[in-house]
Parts: C-alpha cells; structure tokens; sequence
C-alpha cells in the first residue's frame, strides 16, 4: 500500500514513524469512507470517534498486549515498521516435503509452498499439514539406514572475529535494496558481492575462538540463502517487473496485472521462470469425494 511505501521511505531515511491512536489523522470523516469499509466498521460497531476507542471494541486484547510490554497506547505512539509476514517462496519439495537432497526435508515456511497468490489465513494449516506428511513419510522409511554425507570440512579461520560485521551488512543490504521495495542494480550489486563472499567465505570469514563456531556456519548458510533469494528476485524482477507485493524500480504505478502462469526455480545454474503445477479437476469435489469414500468404507 501507499502507506507501507511512505513509512519504509522514511526508515531508509533514517527516520522513525509512530502511529498516535488517541486522534484520527487530519482529513478523516468516516462517513465518507467507501461503503465496503463503512459497513466493516459499522457491523463491528467501530464506529466510535477516536481510533483507541475502535481498537477497544474490535481487539482489547491487541490492546492488552502492548501493555503486557509496556506500551500504552490509549496515550503514547506505537512505533511501526514495514516488515515481512511471510516468505512466499522456499526451498522445491515433493508431496512429502521432502527436497532434491534424499533424507532431507523442508517444512513450514522454508518451503516453497506458499505461491504469491496464497490465500490469506491458510499458512499455518500449510505448515502444520507439511510437519505431519513428512513426519508420516520419515517414520515409514526404512530403519537403520545410514546417510553419509559428501563434504569436506572447511579450514576455519581464528583471529579478530568478524562474523557480527558480515552478517550486519548483508541485512542491512538487503533491507535497503530488495525488500518490498527493489532495485534491479541494487540487487545486482548485492548478489555480486555475496557471490564474491560464498565463493571465499572461509578465506574472509574469521572467528575469535571455537565458540562463535555455530556463528560461522550460521552466517554460511545466510550467505548460501542470500544468493538463492536474490538471483531469484532478479529473475522475477526482470520477467516480470513489479507485481504481487513486489514494486521494482518505483513503478508502482506499472503492475504486472495477469494471472502468473509461472514461478520462479532457482538452481545452481540461476535462476529460470518454469510453468506452475497443473490445477486439479474442478471435478475433484471434496465433500463429493469423502461422501463416495464414506459409501464404499463405512467411514
């Protein structure tokens, strides 16, 4: 929205942004708000005169929650950001979450699940159904077997740390130029300077002694996913340009308004836009298909 593309302009500025519940902003007149959002408030009877007093009739407890942390709303701002509530991409897996790699398996928002137009309210069920299939799937393999992995550890470096200033970079990085609001060069710049990185981590990343050891490697792995996701949004961004919740080079004004037919894969090789999964038979009806299943088992 507008308003998420106002307030992440002034935190890349520098700036902070509040939201004061105690009065409305300047110019609001209920009454004159588009009929869809007049009546949502009216059948929640929200239609008091501050917004304080509608957030008390439609959520006390969001109410109830900042106070549980020391935030009183009903009279000091509540500082705000823009922020990522779900990642709609992830790691490829099968009908038992399992991924490419035999033996391991990606659940909940790691995999790659959840497309752009995912219906809200349904990530949690997706999540939970992920957890259970590949739980089911780990516990009809076979006993005993033995994976032995193909890799040679790495020579680790020891002297003056600098895990903490690499992995505070590269967030801040990537906050700057490829959250919901991108930049194609921006993004190019970073993905080269992470490549150069995952190419010699090991070289340039330094740890004091073996205590920052699960650091290291933490940090490896955000470099590894760092890589993915931005050859990713570059391929996207490109293709596509801004669309979904994704606004490239400011042209929100420009939006890819078709169906996407497509997603975006990434493997070794980079990234490439393949044709999505076939959409079931509409002829599939579930309460059609339990009520013949119940016919035939007595279920």
């Amino acid at each position: 929205s507008r308003v998420d593309l106002l307030v992440a302009e002034q935190i890349k500025l520098g700036r902070k942004v509040y939201l004061d519940f105690t009065r409305d902003p300047k110019g609001l007149v209920l009454s004159e708000l588009e009929r869809e959002a007049y009546d949502y408030l009216e059948r929640s009877g929200s239609l008091q005169s501050t917004p304080i007093e509608r957030l008390k009739a439609m959520n006390q407890k969001a109410i109830d929650l900042y106070a549980s942390h020391g935030i009183d709303i009903c009279k000091d701002p509540l500082r705000i950001a823009v922020c990522a509530q779900h990642c709609n991409g992830g790691v490829a897996v099968d009908k038992n979450w399992q991924s490419e790699i035999d033996g391991l398996y990606v659940v909940g928002e790691a995999a790659g699940t959840f497309g752009v137009y995912r219906p809200g309210g349904s990530a949690l069920n997706s999540t939970q159904v992920g957890s259970l299939r590949a739980a089911e799937h780990i516990a009809a393999r076979e006993r005993g077997r033995v994976f032995i992995p193909n890799y040679s550890l790495p020579n680790i470096k020891y002297g003056e740390s600098n895990i903490a200033s690499l992995r505070d970079e590269l967030q801040n990085e990537m906050s700057r130029v490829a959250d919901f609001d991108r930049s194609t060069s921006g993004i190019e710049a970073l993905l080269c300077r992470t490549s150069k990185l995952r190419e010699s981590f090991f070289d340039i990343a330094t740890i004091s002694d073996t205590s920052e050891t699960a650091d290291l490697f933490k940090l490896y792995d955000t470099v590894l996913t760092q890589c993915a996701t931005l050859d990713a949004m570059l391929c996207s961004a490109k293709a596509i340009g801004t669309h979904g919740s994704a606004i490239v080079d400011k042209n929100s004004d420009q939006v890819y308004t078709a169906q996407r037919d497509t997603i975006t894969l990434t493997k070794k090789s980079g990234s490439t836009l393949e044709p999505v999964s076939q959409i079931p038979s509409p002829e599939l009806w579930f309460e059609a298909l339990l009520s013949k299943k119940s016919d035939k088992k007595g279920i």
